[in-house]
């Protein structure tokens, strides 16, 4: 079983805390950034990090990235959730240095794309019409309704003028 005090290493990247531990049991590797604020905090972060999966950078193309990841061996989700934003990061440990610095030129250097932008929006919008004639979705708003009021998670979206208005 594992010792956290013992097992887990804490340290500094700067004034950011990192906890690690070394993986001895195969080749692969496990980074996650956790940014511990998420759609109760920002409702626009869920519909940032949908769109950032159509994001290319200045030297990079969406498509590119995607290629150079799994070039490397390595996988990138991001997931953002009532409290948190994550981003992790899975491959083999021999290209971690190279897979982490891809990451990093895409949390710096992303650029807005309108047609990704607007084609995603248009997504949400018949995922919501359809969710109004989904009764399984419809039971899940009114139980979550009936459990915790007007104001929950699951109330906390973005409007569809909200939704009309951003920009990238």
């Amino acid at each position: 079983f594992l010792e956290y005090d013992k097992d887990i290493i804490k340290s500094k990247v700067g004034c950011v805390d990192l906890f690690y531990r070394q993986n001895n049991e195969n080749e692969r590797f496990m980074l996650e950034y956790v940014f511990e604020l998420g759609s109760d905090y920002d409702k626009r972060l869920k519909l940032a990090v949908d769109y950032s999966k159509f994001l290319g950078t200045d030297k990079y193309t969406s498509i590119q990235i995607k290629e150079r990841f799994y070039s490397f061996g390595c996988e990138l989700k991001i997931n953002c959730d009532s409290d948190n934003v994550k981003f992790n990061l899975t491959g083999l440990s021999i290209n971690f240095h190279e897979s982490v610095k891809l990451l990093e030129h895409v949390l710096n250097s992303s650029i807005g794309n309108n047609v990704a932008l607007i084609d995603l929006k248009s997504t949400i919008h018949e995922i919501r019409t359809n969710a109004k004639l989904d009764q399984r979705k419809i039971r899940s708003a009114m139980l979550n309704y009936a459990k915790y009021g007007k104001k929950s998670s699951f109330t906390n979206v973005l409007s569809n003028k909200e939704l009309d208005e951003i920009t990238s």
